[in-house]
């Protein structure tokens, strides 16, 4: 399910806008907007999900552990 998320909300980090979600400022007329567009097209809702889908498989508990001890190891030297 693509995503719709704030910007400046720490999410930045995770959602590629228009890739695997949107990101919005806070405004709630253009997250309505967004929700709007995204529904109103079903082979981009579709394209935008297998994106994300394919985006989130990428998040694994191995990958996360690599780059968790990658960082530790960085900062400890």
């Amino acid at each position: 399910i693509p995503i719709i998320a704030l910007k400046n909300s720490g999410l930045e980090e995770i959602v590629i806008d228009d890739k695997t979600g949107f990101l919005c400022d806070k405004n709630p007329r253009r997250i309505a907007e967004k929700i709007k567009e995204i529904l109103s097209n079903p082979q981009g809702y579709l394209d935008l999900s297998l994106s994300t889908y394919k985006y989130a498989r990428s998040f694994t508990a191995e990958k996360t552990a690599e780059k968790l001890c990658g960082l530790y190891t960085h900062y400890k030297n």
